[in-house]
């Protein structure tokens, strides 16, 4: 989705009264009244909510409280902008749009995506997350542990790990000392200097079956061998203590979910294969392995290495037509099919590929169109959320279709228009004031004094100094010249630049932890710019003024057929505590 970035004070004043001229005050309504406080705004009787409002502040200012610092013209800005973009929305379908058979197709995909989401937190996610698994877990993390490791990592040889990790777990029941072994065994860099130490820690932030390790044992305890994805440990644990301040059950879910879903996605995986299996079964789902056996054969009888899997695919199709490859409840699928999926997708073909890596691909192809069957059989293109989701994004990808349009390519402008511009305002394309520098820059304020008492005596040319002595990164072997530049660089000593005279030598000029000496070498006055230097920028300014004017004209309209009130305080009081 694109961003919009917050323009400024002036700009919106600017088209405050653009409004105001073509479609009446735009703060104002079509009539004297005002939304409800409650509300941010009402667009033909349809709400736009403060939560909505907030919401939409928070994404674009990358948090609320980011957003609740901004000025309020800022953040009325954004209203503006959701306003607009519900009138796009109520417009466009009173003239079609949403009827559009790429729409209707687009508004599908939407639905399936949704479903799919919404089968997965049914019939993987919810019944792993149960509230009990959950409470478990908030339960644990109301305590922290401090623990310290020796890591063996895994290699070829993995029994060669375990027999290693085992030694050493022998050596320190024995009665060495844990942090001397991790100092003279582990394989973890830091841990060797550390001894093994990890800190606190609480419970979802370790691999599960380290952490499972550690709250299963006593204070001063050593485990025997525990393994995980990065290898074989030993772990001590040292202390153990309550946590002081957390947030409540209630405050944590989301969290607590997520983490859950990090820790049990190896259950996850096969709790979803276990399904896609039985929606197969469900819906008769056969995939023909003699053909595929087949269509193996021919691919890499076909198979040189210019050709990808969708050149070999088109040419078998050509040659054996639309052969199917599976059999379901509603009909065949072929190659045709597996033809279309593949040229959305990159998948790599060699004299290595097994067949079973086929019909991976054609249970990966069939799995979309089996949940949104199945979705649609329990109704789930309905639910709340998918209807939500589904509404927000085809109105925005018919929104920003619209603007492209009526705004955006409506408003273009041609060379012939850049240079009347050009010609008509000769003093406002013109180049700032310049100036050149000599520049030696130095870390000690005794060595520029003496550098620059040195360069003004003459005993030694600036030139030469410079030379010497500059550590401005790539200026030495340009004697410390320095490009051309305007007011503003450089600060205080772009700055002092503006006041001197030329072959005027500067006193040493504080730069951060840095000193500068400068000479001034050449006053560039302003200048007019040439067309082609301002061709970009009258561009940018000529279309951004027949846009807003566009925007004017379709406000105006849709404003009255679709009355509109804005709630003329929603953006000053949008972060105010509610009573």
């Amino acid at each position: 989705m694109k961003t919009h970035s917050p323009r400024s004070c002036s700009r919106i004043h600017r088209r405050m009264l653009l409004l105001a001229s073509a479609a009446g005050l735009w703060l104002g309504a079509v009539s004297c009244a005002r939304a409800p406080m409650t509300s941010a705004a009402i667009i033909d009787g349809d709400t736009l909510s403060m939560d909505d409002y907030r919401s939409t502040l928070s994404a674009q200012f990358k948090g609320a409280d980011v957003a609740a610092a901004q000025p309020v013209a800022k953040r009325q800005e954004v209203l503006e902008r959701m306003v607009r973009d519900r009138l796009i929305a109520k417009v466009a379908r009173d003239e079609g749009w949403y009827e559009r058979p790429e729409y209707l197709a687009q508004k599908t995909d939407y639905e399936n995506e949704g479903i799919e989401r919404e089968i997965y937190e049914m019939k993987v996610a919810a019944p792993l997350l149960t509230d009990s698994l959950l409470m478990d877990t908030w339960n644990r993390q109301g305590t922290e542990v401090k623990a310290s490791h020796i890591l063996f990592r895994w290699s070829d040889d993995s029994t060669a790990v375990r027999q290693k990790a085992s030694t050493v777990y022998e050596e320190v029941m024995g009665g060495l000392p844990f942090a001397e072994a991790a100092a003279k065994y582990t394989e973890e860099p830091a841990g060797k200097q550390r001894g093994g130490e990890l800190g606190w820690f609480t419970w979802g932030s370790m691999d599960p079956s380290f952490q499972q390790a550690c709250w299963g044992l006593d204070v001063g305890s050593v485990s025997q061998p525990v393994e995980t994805s990065f290898g074989v440990h030993l772990i001590a644990l040292e202390d153990r203590r309550a946590v002081q301040v957390r947030p409540s059950f209630e405050e944590s879910k989301d969290d607590l979910k997520q983490a859950a879903r990090n820790s049990m996605r190896n259950e996850m995986i096969a709790r979803g294969m276990a399904y896609i299996d039985s929606l197969h079964q469900e819906y008769g789902v056969t995939i023909l392995p003699g053909v595929v056996a087949d269509l193996h054969r021919e691919l890499i009888r076909r198979l040189v290495p210019e050709k990808n899997f969708l050149t070999l695919l088109t040419e078998t199709s050509e040659a054996w037509g639309d052969r199917p490859l599976i059999h379901w409840a509603e009909g065949d699928v072929g190659i045709g099919e597996l033809k279309d999926y593949l040229g959305k997708r990159y998948h790599a073909f060699t004299v290595d590929t097994p067949q079973s890596e086929i019909e991976r691909i054609l249970k990966d192809m069939m799995l979309p169109r089996l949940l949104a069957k199945k979705g649609r059989a329990m109704n789930l293109d309905q639910a709340p959320d998918v209807v939500d989701q589904v509404n927000k994004r085809l109105d925005r990808a018919i929104q920003v279709e619209y603007e492209n349009q009526h705004f955006k390519a409506a408003s273009a402008v041609t060379d012939a228009e850049i240079a009347a511009r050009y010609e008509a305002q000769p003093d406002s394309f013109m180049h700032e004031p310049m100036v050149r520098v000599q520049e030696i820059l130095v870390d000690d304020s005794d060595l520029a004094t003496m550098l620059c008492n040195r360069a003004r005596s003459g005993e030694e040319s600036f030139d030469s100094l410079a030379e010497a002595y500059t550590t401005r990164p790539g200026k030495k072997p340009l004697r410390g010249n320095l490009e051309a530049f305007a007011a503003g660089r450089y600060d205080a000593m772009g700055e002092k630049a503006f006041t001197m005279e030329v072959g005027e030598i500067s006193d040493p000029i504080a730069l951060g932890n840095k000193w500068s000496v400068i000479k001034l070498l050449e006053k560039l006055p302003s200048r007019r710019m040439r067309l082609d230097e301002a061709s970009t920028k009258i561009r940018y300014a000529m279309e951004r003024e027949k846009r807003d004017a566009l925007e004017a004209e379709f406000l105006a309209r849709a404003k009255a057929a679709h009355p509109t009130i804005i709630n003329e305080r929603a953006a000053e009081i949008v972060y105010q505590p509610t009573k």
